[in-house]
């Protein structure tokens, strides 16, 4: 695999001549709906991958705007093209988008539909994905997402995502005194830092922490027993 990761967007498609071209010599539908089946697209591509009637396949990256599509073949011949070399990683970061809008409109939705008034706040655990343009274009989404950590390496990984903007952190796993300062850290940088208690023993590691960086602890803010919710 190349080390390279090309970020693909319908528009810059387009200007390299991938997207769906009708210059070829289209193959009948019922080879197209072979394919379909042949390889069950129905099944994984959710509307993001199709078989086009050229018999390739191509690529929706936001199935809001269905007639924007990319032709996975011809970017491969633009890339070679281009004097690139293959295997190549593509990358469609509006699939990422996509998904976290429906994610949240279907929450959107369900409260709703069952009248719940309480809150609700997506969160992704970056060690899902740790890449660095795949937490940015989630970041960048426009939509209301934290960031998750489950260890010391990974919240370090989330306090250099978040930067200077005020983030939602959720912070899990084990915590020992380092994870626990770098969490009041992040706090006190102006983020809305949640640290899941797991063991008795971390709150006296909390509360001794916070009282050396002059930081209150997130949980104590707005409940006094200690548990508090996103807010």
């Amino acid at each position: 695999m190349s080390d390279d990761m090309s970020m693909v967007s319908p528009s810059s498609a387009g200007e390299h001549g991938v997207l769906r071209s009708m210059q070829e010599v289209a193959m009948s539908s019922q080879e197209a709906s072979k394919m379909l089946r042949t390889y069950n697209i129905a099944w994984w591509g959710n509307n993001y991958y199709d078989v086009n009637e050229l018999g390739h396949i191509s690529v929706c990256p936001d199935p809001d705007v269905p007639e924007a599509r990319v032709d996975l073949a011809e970017l491969v011949k633009a890339r070679e093209a281009q004097g690139q070399r293959l295997p190549a990683l593509f990358c469609f970061p509006q699939i990422l988008q996509h998904r976290l809008r429906s994610i949240n409109a279907a929450f959107k939705r369900a409260r709703e539909s069952y009248g719940y008034n309480g809150d609700y706040f997506l969160v992704y655990p970056i060690k899902v994905n740790q890449h660095r343009r795949v937490i940015e274009s989630l970041i960048h989404s426009g939509e209301p997402l934290g960031l998750e950590a489950g260890s010391k390496a990974e919240l370090m990984a989330v306090l250099a995502h978040a930067g200077m903007t005020r983030s939602v952190i959720v912070c899990n796993g084990y915590k020992d005194r380092e994870y626990i300062r770098l969490a009041l850290v992040g706090e006190k940088m102006g983020h809305k830092v949640y640290l899941v208690i797991e063991k008795m023993s971390e709150i006296a590691i909390v509360l001794e922490e916070a009282e050396r960086l002059n930081v209150v602890p997130p949980p104590w803010r707005t409940c006094a027993s200690g548990l508090a919710g996103l807010r």
